[in-house]
């Protein structure tokens, strides 16, 4: 064998110089890239979020504290403290609200209810009237042939039964125009039932008698008249009728106009 003090460089021996010598050491390359990841890729914890949350409350804390400070320096300098309105945000008043902006004078509202009123009044001298005179049409007269035409469709009345009412109604309240509802023959034959001269006397004559408004609102049964195509015959002892004297029976006649006009009186019941 070999004295191994004889090798210098052999295993386990040193340099002279007396340094450790090199080792050799076998290691694996490895590839390391370093990834640079941005704050928005990085995870975000609930830390981040509530210190976001906070940051846009300060802001907006701020734009209120700035808002504040303008109000109140536009209030100073007596200028509007409301932020001024764009084109966008002013609106049109609607028309209606003009309209009620001009009610608020007292002129204007008279005026409207003067109109009100000139609207109105022909309405509430119609139902005066129909109050007063009952449903029958109204005229002039003195029961005698004056006033309007015993033909005339705003006097005479559309049926036979109304025709009839009407007499009673008028011999009540207003006995001058029940003559209206006959015509010549017919008052001769109704002065003529009462021994008058002429039908308003008649007529007069009965209204003394009455003693209660009910009068003008008898009841007719449905057998109180019998009706055909142009002739009626009203039989007074059917109708019911209380508050003054009882009436004998009516024979009308429809007019080519279609009003009904008493052509007859028998102060009998038939």
């Amino acid at each position: 064998m070999s004295d191994p003090r004889s090798h210098p460089h052999g295993s386990g021996a040193q340099p002279p110089d007396g340094t450790h010598p090199a080792e050799i050491v076998e290691a694996e390359v490895v590839d390391e890239r370093v990834e640079h990841r941005t704050p928005d890729d990085a995870t975000t914890t609930p830390a981040d979020d509530e210190e976001r949350r906070r940051y846009q409350e300060f802001l907006e804390f701020q734009e209120f504290q700035r808002f504040r400070e303008w109000q109140r320096t536009q209030a100073e300098g007596g200028a509007d403290p409301r932020p001024p309105r764009t084109a966008a945000t002013r609106t049109k008043k609607p028309w209606w609200k003009h309209l009620l902006g001009i009610l608020r004078f007292k002129l204007v509202r008279r005026l409207l209810y003067l109109l009100l009123f000139i609207i109105l009044l022909p309405y509430l001298v119609n139902y005066a009237v129909r109050d007063v005179l009952g449903t029958g049409g109204s005229g002039g007269g003195d029961g005698t042939g004056g006033g309007a035409p015993p033909g005339s469709t705003t006097q005479l009345q559309t049926d036979p039964q109304d025709a009839v009412r009407s007499v009673y109604t008028y011999l009540a309240s207003t006995p001058a125009i029940a003559c209206e509802m006959f015509d010549e023959s017919g008052k001769a034959a109704f002065a003529l039932a009462y021994g008058a001269p002429d039908c308003a006397t008649a007529a007069r004559k009965i209204h003394d008698q009455v003693t209660s408004q009910s009068y003008r609102t008898p009841e007719f049964p449905e057998d109180a008249i019998e009706t055909t195509a142009t002739e009626a015959v009203a039989h007074g002892c059917r109708i019911k009728s209380a508050g003054g004297p009882p009436l004998g029976s009516f024979k009308l006649k429809r007019q080519a106009n279609g009003g009904w006009i008493i052509t007859a009186y028998n102060p009998q019941c038939q």
